[in-house]
């Protein structure tokens, strides 16, 4: 090879490794955040039926799959709501009971997930 075509190339390797590097630091960072749920308070217990949930995302995820349980009389736990919204709230018309709810961030193939909050309506 003639060096000036050399040095083309190991240019080429080196930006390749260093972004493909790079690339690989910020995707782990990412699976380390976690989502933050905000609202309502885990462990809450209202009479408010209609409840506004809400957290805060650290990854700014394009897409979020929430979730919402309802916990039954044998800690037996039925799917309420599971949808995919982009907004990072959601407000619902709730009937009494405890209830388990939880977010997960989706972001071009890594997902973030958030604790789990316990709601109780009366």
């Amino acid at each position: 090879m003639r060096p000036l075509k050399l040095i083309k190339y190991y240019f080429f390797l080196i930006t390749f490794l260093c972004l493909s590097c790079n690339k690989a630091v910020i995707t782990q960072q990412r699976r380390n955040d976690k989502i933050d749920l905000s609202a309502p308070a885990d462990h809450l217990i209202t009479p408010n039926r209609n409840q506004v949930f809400s957290w805060t995302d650290p990854t700014h995820a394009s897409s979020y799959q929430f979730q919402l349980l309802l916990v039954g009389n044998n800690n037996t736990l039925q799917l309420i709501v599971d949808t995919i919204i982009t907004s990072r709230t959601i407000n619902l018309l709730m009937n009494q009971g405890s209830y388990e709810w939880w977010v997960k961030g989706l972001n071009a193939g890594i997902v973030t997930s958030s604790d789990t909050n316990l709601l109780t309506i009366h």
